[in-house]
Parts: structure tokens; sequence; C-alpha cells
């Protein structure tokens, strides 16, 4: 088994959803791309879950713009990521 499939199954079972988190939980994990640097992770379900919530902020405050509660929601997600998978944290959010 290589190093990376080691790693993200032992994420897989460590990992659980933040207690501030109030979205959907998926049931399985999946490999997502960023579109403006071309790099590819693969993410939990809890790292998608919440990857997702994140870039949904981001769109909703494009749209509508600022809101300070979604603001707060994105820097505790950038944090958690941060603590948590740094690795994805600079292939996705940095």
């Amino acid at each position: 088994m290589s190093d990376s499939i080691t790693k993200y199954n032992e994420r897989e079972i460590e990992q659980n959803l933040p207690n501030w988190f109030q979205g959907n939980l998926y049931s399985t994990g999946d490999k997502v791309r960023n579109p403006k640097t071309g790099d590819s992770f693969w993410l939990t379900r809890v790292e998608l879950s919440l990857y997702d919530y994140y870039k949904g902020l981001h769109y909703i405050m494009d749209v509508r713009g600022y809101d300070e509660a979604f603001a707060a929601d994105v820097v505790k997600l950038e944090r958690w990521f941060l603590q948590n998978n740094k690795n994805a944290h600079q292939a996705l959010i940095k």
C-alpha cells in the first residue's frame, strides 16, 4: 500500500466533524482539483464535506457580498484544514 493511501486511510479513521459544522457529511471522500493551479488532492468524507462548504461560502459571498458570519466560518474552515491536513490546505486553500 502506498504511503499516500496509508495516510488517507489514517485520516479517514481519525477525523470527526468539528462541533460548529452544521452541514451534511458525505458518505465517501473524493478527488478534488484546484482549478487555478491544477493540483489535485484526495479528500476524506469529512474533508470533502468541509471543503464543499468552504467553496460554497466563497461562492455565496462572491454573489451576495461580504457576510460576517460566513467570513467567520471561512476562517474556521481554513484553520481546520491547516491543523488537520496541511497538504490539502496548501493544494486547495492557500
